[in-house]
């Protein structure tokens, strides 16, 4: 196992110079790429520059005996004119993708005009809201006032089980912060 710093550091050399050169040489129309760690999206105004590049990069990762994820990785049809094309061939809305924790989707304004929605990923978003729900109810810990021994801040209820939502002690979400005046 790499550290993830040096794991960077090798894909800027094996991917990032090298697609920008594919990019400079090959590239017939636009070309955008944004990398993040080890996830990338690439995006094409030409369809057969995204299909030559990926024959590239799928030969290019082979000589560093690195390979691609065949579940995460895919060519789709996204932008502006996707739903239209796609309307024209009967295939239905474009597809969306994920990328760092968001849904990205083709949308209209509500004056029509293209973008591109972003959305949280459910299934992440269920899960921290999990562990978060877990965390703050139900459980006495030492950061919280337990409801039901009044005066202790730091008691457990019925082995550290509370009937009620634990309070915490620097107060609820939402409530404005306390200013102190000086006098």
């Amino acid at each position: 196992m790499i550290s993830p710093l040096l794991a960077n550091v090798y894909l800027h050399y094996v991917f990032d110079l090298w697609a920008e050169r594919w990019r400079r040489r090959e590239a017939t129309g636009d070309m955008i790429i944004v990398r993040y760690a080890d996830d990338i999206v690439v995006g094409f105004e030409h369809e057969a520059d995204a299909r030559r590049f990926w024959d590239a990069m799928c030969k290019r990762f082979e000589e560093f005996a690195l390979s691609l994820h065949p579940d995460k990785t895919r060519l789709i049809e996204f932008g502006r004119h996707a739903a239209a094309r796609r309307a024209q061939r009967g295939l239905g809305k474009p597809e969306t993708f994920k990328f760092l924790g968001f849904v990205f989707i083709c949308a209209r304004s509500r004056r029509g005009r293209f973008i591109v929605k972003r959305k949280f990923r459910r299934d992440r978003q269920r899960a921290k809201l999990k562990e978060i729900g877990g965390a703050a109810t139900g459980r006495c810990s030492g950061t919280y006032r337990c409801p039901n021994s009044p005066g202790s801040e730091r008691t457990a209820c019925q082995d550290g089980m509370c009937s009620e939502r634990p309070e915490p002690l620097v107060g609820r979400l939402g409530a404005p912060a306390q200013r102190r005046h000086r006098g």
